[in-house]
């Protein structure tokens, strides 16, 4: 059954030496006002989640996960992805921040595990521009694309040329 997903409901995760370190709003830079009211109840759900269903069972070490929180105490799993950049936007945070030695990670460390870094606008700045709306292509299929070698076809700019095209 088909539901329609609010975009303030979904989060990325990042997980490092299998630590959840960073938590990101998918709709970032995106305002969303129940962010500042919840923040420590949606942090509380999502550590949950990682902890119960994910943090040791997961065989790799490093990577991102995507939920949705529509409601308090309910969290489900979107999609896993790299922990890279090639394949995988930061959104709310940049990649030498989420790789450097500001945030500590270590598999022992389950306070650290406890508490990510949660980063939102916490208020509203206005509209701002999202680069998904350019292209009208899910992001993760944007960042694929961006990631094959220059050598390679473009589908996404073939895609792209023919729907101007058509216009």
């Amino acid at each position: 059954k088909w539901k329609d997903i609010h975009p303030g409901t979904e989060f990325r995760c990042f997980v490092r030496n299998k630590n959840l370190i960073a938590i990101s709003p998918r709709d970032w830079p995106q305002f969303h006002e129940h962010f500042k009211t919840q923040k420590r109840d949606i942090l509380k759900d999502i550590v949950s989640l990682f902890k119960e269903k994910i943090k040791e069972k997961f065989p790799i070490e490093n990577y991102c996960f995507d939920v949705i929180r529509q409601t308090k105490d309910h969290v489900k799993i979107l999609d896993f992805s790299p922990f890279n950049e090639k394949f995988t936007a930061a959104l709310a945070f940049d990649w030498e921040y989420l790789n450097g030695d500001e945030i500590i990670a270590t598999n022992d460390d389950e306070e650290e595990c406890d508490n990510p870094e949660f980063r939102y606008l916490a208020e509203n700045v206005g509209i701002q521009p999202h680069s998904r709306n350019n292209y009208g292509f899910p992001q993760e299929l944007i960042e694929m694309f961006k990631a094959n070698n220059q050598q390679e076809v473009n589908l996404a700019q073939l895609a792209i040329d023919q729907i101007d095209e058509n216009e």
